[in-house]
C-alpha cells in the first residue's frame, strides 16, 4: 500500500472515569496498527498524556486527534513520544494548545518522518507562524492544513512558506483578516512550485490579491484552487481580476471554484476565454450576477470541453437554458442550476 493509505485504521473508544481517562482497550491491542483515529473524545493533557506514555504506536504512520482538547502539556507528551518517529501524517485540528503550542513545535524536533500536519482552529497567527518556520518538519511537509487561523497575515504566511518547498497541498480556508497579503505572499513565494491544491475560500481577497494569483507562474502546477466567498461587492467586483485570468496558462487547473464572487457576465466571458479553461473539468460559478447575459458565453465557451461539472445557482440564468448549456457541454455530467431565490446585486 501507498504510504497515504489510511487502513488498517483502529477507532478506540475512551470513557471518563473520574478524573482520569481511560481506553475501553488494552494499549496492546493498539500495536501494529498503521492508523489511528481518536477525533471528538476529549481527550484532554491527560488522555493524550497516556496515550503518548502507553500506547502501542510504533507502527503508526496516521494519527488523527482532532477536536480533543488538547492542551500544552498533551501535545509536549506527544512531540516527546519515541514511537511516534515514523508518523508521516498527524492531525490536531481544533484543540487547545494555540499559539503556545504551536511556538513549542517549531522549537521542537518532533516526527522526523511527517509530511502531512493538520493544524486548523489552533488561534495561529504571525508569531506562531514565524515560530512553526523553524521547525525542521517544514522542509519535508507536502499538506499543509491551516483553516480558521484568522489572524494570519501575509507576514506570517511569507515565513511559513519560506522552508516549505515540497507543499502539494495548502489549505487556507477562511481565514478572513489576511485578505489580499495572504494571497500575495503565495503569490511571491515562487519556490513552492509543486503546487497542486490551493484552498483559499473566504479569505476577503479582493481584486489586487487575485491578481498577483492569477500571475503567478510558479503555480502552474496547481490541479485544484478555491477561491469562493472573496471579493464579494468590492470595486469592480472579481472582474478587476479577471484580466489577469485571461491570460492564464495554468494547463494543469482541473477544479476552480469562484462562487459568491461579485463576476459579472464580461468576467465570466473573460474566465471561460482563458487558456486556462481549457483543463477545467469542474467549474463553480454559482452565486455571482451574470443574469441572461451570461448565457451568451457559456454557449460560445469553445474551450471548455472537458466541463464535467458546472455549478450556475442563483446567478440568475433561468432553467429553461439548461438544455441548450448541456448541448454545448456534451461532456457534462452535473449542471447546478438552481434559481429559487433570485440573485440580486
Amino acid at each position: 500500500m501507498g504510504r497515504r493509505t489510511y487502513a488498517p485504521v483502529l477507532e478506540v473508544p475512551w470513557q471518563a472515569r473520574g478524573a482520569k481517562w481511560k481506553p475501553l482497550v488494552a494499549a496492546e491491542a493498539m500495536s501494529g496498527f498503521r492508523s489511528l483515529k481518536l477525533e471528538s473524545k476529549d481527550l484532554g493533557d491527560l488522555g493524550a498524556v497516556w496515550l503518548a506514555e502507553n500506547g502501542k504506536l510504533a507502527t503508526l504512520e496516521h494519527l488523527d486527534l482532532t477536536y480533543n482538547n488538547i492542551g500544552l502539556r498533551g501535545l509536549k507528551a506527544l512531540m516527546e513520544c519515541k514511537q511516534l518517529e515514523k508518523l508521516q501524517s498527524l492531525s490536531l485540528r481544533h484543540n487547545n494548545f494555540g499559539t503556545p503550542g504551536i511556538a513549542a513545535i517549531g522549537k521542537s524536533r518532533a516526527w522526523p518522518r511527517l509530511v502531512s500536519l493538520e493544524l486548523s482552529i489552533n488561534e495561529l497567527d504571525d508569531a506562531a507562524a514565524m515560530a512553526l518556520s523553524k521547525w525542521p518538519g517544514m522542509e519535508r511537509l507536502e499538506d499543509l492544513h491551516l483553516v480558521s487561523s484568522k489572524k494570519l497575515t501575509g507576514k506570517g504566511l511569507r515565513a511559513l512558506l519560506e522552508p516549505a518547498r515540497r507543499l502539494r497541498v495548502l489549505n487556507l480556508d477562511s481565514n478572513y483578516e489576511g485578505g489580499d497579503t495572504v494571497a500575495e505572499a503565495i503569490a511571491e513565494a515562487s519556490h513552492i512550485d509543486g503546487l497542486e491544491t490551493l484552498l483559499l475560500g473566504g479569505n476577503s481577497i479582493k481584486d489586487a490579491g487575485m491578481t498577483a494569483l492569477f500571475n503567478a507562474e510558479h503555480l502552474g502546477s496547481l490541479v485544484r484552487l478555491d477561491l469562493r466567498l472573496n471579493s464579494t461587492w468590492s470595486a469592480g467586483g472579481a472582474n478587476g481580476a479577471m484580466p489577469a485570468f485571461a491570460k492564464c496558462s495554468w494547463r494543469k487547473l482541473k477544479y476552480l471554484d469562484l462562487s459568491v464572487n461579485g463576476i459579472d457576465a464580461g468576467g465570466l466571458e473573460l474566465l471561460v476565454g482563458a487558456p486556462a479553461a481549457a483543463s477545467l473539468e469542474h467549474l463553480d460559478v454559482g452565486h455571482n450576477y451574470f443574469r441572461d447575459a451570461g448565457i451568451e458565453v457559456l454557449l460560445n465557451a469553445s474551450r471548455m470541453k472537458k466541463l464535467t461539472y458546472l455549478n450556475l445557482d442563483q446567478s440568475g440564468l433561468e432553467k429553461s437554458w439548461d438544455e441548450k448549456i448541456r448541448a454545448k457541454h456534451p461532456k457534462l455530467e452535473k449542471l447546478e442550476n438552481d434559481q429559487s431565490e433570485r440573485f440580486e446585486r
